[in-house]
């Protein structure tokens, strides 16, 4: 019945509305180090944009703790035929890059598990830890460069309204759930790896979750994300 009731509440969205979806991420490497992840998944129309934070402590015991996220993935619903896709990321200086489309531009690809149509999109890092997404303020422990920051967004432009599935699925590796993250370069020694599946966040914890959004509040939310990027841009140039 929750199912049915959330995807009803989709299809009655509009294009002066998007709606969001929060997930969080926690896991425990076998050396005792954290990884930690945020992801907010937007809606408007046949627009997808999701979000990704890398929140991994910086510390841990008081040795450096620097996971890079090198994958992360979504299930769809429905089978909507994707159109375009980029994903973005920051450098050490704060500055915005294109680091995967559908171009070919960038080190990340997307691959995707499917039948009809995206069932699993998953944007993994071929290529070791080499430009993996890793806490914006980190300074020390990083893997391969080239190194980038979050947060990461992943813009998709499909055919019709994709809509995010719910019900739980495989994972691989004993786990199950609708979203992951995987993050290497974990511990103190960067041996250590994670998968993690997401906890959604009932109401974002007070923003997120299950949330219809009216246009201009998307607009406040893109405005208060500039402002803090600028103060953080500021304070690695600084």
């Amino acid at each position: 019945m929750k199912k049915i009731i959330l995807t009803l509440a989709l299809l009655i969205v509009t294009g002066s509305s998007s709606w969001a979806l929060t997930y969080e991420f926690f896991g425990v490497s076998e050396s005792g180090a954290f990884g930690t992840a945020s992801m907010e998944i937007t809606i408007q129309s046949n627009t997808l944009m999701l979000t990704l934070d890398n929140t991994s402590p910086l510390t841990v015991d008081g040795e450096t703790n620097a996971p890079g996220i090198v994958g992360f993935g979504f299930f769809l619903e429905n089978d909507v035929d994707l159109s375009s896709w980029s994903l973005t990321a920051f450098d050490s200086g704060a500055n915005s890059l294109t680091i995967g489309d559908n171009t070919g531009t960038g080190l990340w690809e997307m691959h995707s598990d499917s039948v009809n149509g995206i069932e699993l999109d998953y944007m993994p890092h071929l290529q070791d830890i080499k430009g993996a997404l890793y806490n914006p303020l980190q300074t020390e422990g990083f893997g391969a460069e080239p190194n980038y920051f979050t947060q990461a967004t992943l813009t998709m432009i499909f055919s019709d309204m994709p809509i995010i599935e719910i019900e739980e699925q495989d994972l691989g590796s004993g786990l199950s759930g609708t979203t992951f993250v995987r993050m290497k370069n974990v511990g103190e020694d960067g041996d250590d790896s994670l998968k993690l599946p997401g906890t959604f966040i009932p109401n974002g914890g007070g923003g997120g979750g299950f949330d219809v959004i009216p246009e201009p509040g998307t607009f406040l939310l893109f405005g208060a994300g500039l402002l803090g990027l600028g103060l953080w841009g500021a304070r690695r140039k600084s």
